[in-house]
């Protein structure tokens, strides 16, 4: 929990601060196929289980939604392509 908190969090803000961030998520964004050398591609299909959402403490809930608050503020087209509107 802790190195979501005090590593991870920071170190991607200060990364989307210095427009290092394309270079830190691993690939150019393509938000409708898996990747697994794209950090946030792992990310939405490894981390986050929409199936089971109280599997973890709230604690780590909220770091994690913090996290992807933050990546969906940064890096919104590596998520989803907003020019296909039928997706």
């Amino acid at each position: 929990m802790q190195i979501l908190q005090y590593v991870l969090i920071p170190c991607f803000a200060i990364s989307f601060e210095r427009d290092e961030g394309e270079r830190l998520i691993g690939s150019p964004p393509f938000p409708d196929q898996e990747n697994p050398d794209n950090v946030i591609s792992v990310f939405i299909n490894n981390v986050i289980d929409p199936d089971n959402p109280f599997g973890t403490s709230d604690a780590v809930r909220i770091l994690l939604l913090q996290f992807s608050s933050l990546l969906v503020e940064q890096a919104s087209h590596h998520i989803h392509d907003a020019a296909n509107k039928y997706v």
